[in-house]
């Protein structure tokens, strides 16, 4: 769980896009209210941000891969 757009560059950095994955709190107030334009400031390029809003969760939980609602 990351807050700002510079601790999200960080752990791509630290471990890889491909560990990282997009979720949400709700109903909790402790999320980003804003996920996409997180990954917008963080610099997360197109093949990442498929990975990360997508991809990876879909590997994780074995399901198809789709086309995302976030394009």
């Amino acid at each position: 769980m990351v807050h700002s757009a510079e601790a999200l560059r960080y752990l791509i950095n630290l471990v890889g896009a491909d560990r990282v994955l997009l979720g949400t709190d709700i109903p909790f107030d402790m999320g980003d209210p804003e996920p996409l334009g997180t990954l917008e400031r963080a610099g997360v390029g197109s093949r990442e941000r498929q990975a990360i809003i997508h991809d990876n969760a879909a590997a994780l939980f074995r399901i198809g891969h789709g086309v995302t609602p976030f394009h």
